[in-house]
């Protein structure tokens, strides 16, 4: 994931615009232009890395919940069939213990 990326662009596009506040406010028109002019580009490719990173987060949200509906039902087909018992196998619970066992006839 281009999480370091997204954090120096972040970093980059917060500092250019902090330059160009202060160039505005204390006059510096230079600076302020160049940071002004600058900004553009940094603000774009802070936009673009966020849009990666957003994607990027998604397509590992769907593998993993793809991935987990593999898993659950074999899961579970597993426990279910290790509670039943096989054909011709008797029961190791005792009559009692289920609840048709404990309905009288």
């Amino acid at each position: 994931m281009p999480l370091g990326a997204l954090g120096v662009t972040a970093l980059l596009t917060g500092l250019d615009w902090g330059a160009w506040e202060w160039a505005s406010d204390t006059g510096h028109a230079s600076v302020g232009l160049i940071a002004g002019v600058l900004m553009v580009p940094a603000a774009v490719a802070f936009a673009g890395f966020l849009l990666i990173t957003l994607v990027a987060l998604a397509r590992l949200g769907a593998r993993r919940t793809t991935r987990w509906a593999r898993i659950l039902p074999a899961a579970q087909a597993q426990r279910f069939s290790a509670s039943k018992p096989r054909s011709g196998e008797a029961s190791s619970q005792p009559p009692g213990a289920t609840p048709s066992g404990r309905i009288a006839a």
